[in-house]
């Protein structure tokens, strides 16, 4: 995802800013949650997230191809978006 790519130019604190702000944009277009802060929203990605590069970079974890690694970051950011409870 390229848009998410950009924001992580800038460390942590900028990073997570930059995210909060993306979400922010997203909540004044109707496309997530408005219940909830941007900034929650982004600490909810980045807890996600980090584990998913955290397992890769340090501890060692197979990080599979380029195509493997976006279907895993997918699947993380639908999790956020739409949760993980299955239809009842």
């Amino acid at each position: 995802m390229p848009e998410v790519a950009e924001l992580f130019a800038g460390g942590p604190q900028a990073n997570l800013a930059a995210v909060a702000a993306f979400f922010a944009d997203r909540q004044r277009a109707g496309q997530v949650r408005t219940d909830l802060a941007a900034e929650t929203i982004a600490e909810a990605f980045f807890g996600l997230t980090s584990s998913f590069v955290i397992m890769r970079t340090v501890l060692g974890f197979e990080a599979g191809s380029d195509q493997e690694v976006r279907q895993a970051v997918a699947a993380l950011v639908e999790v956020l978006l739409t949760g993980a409870e299955g239809q009842r």
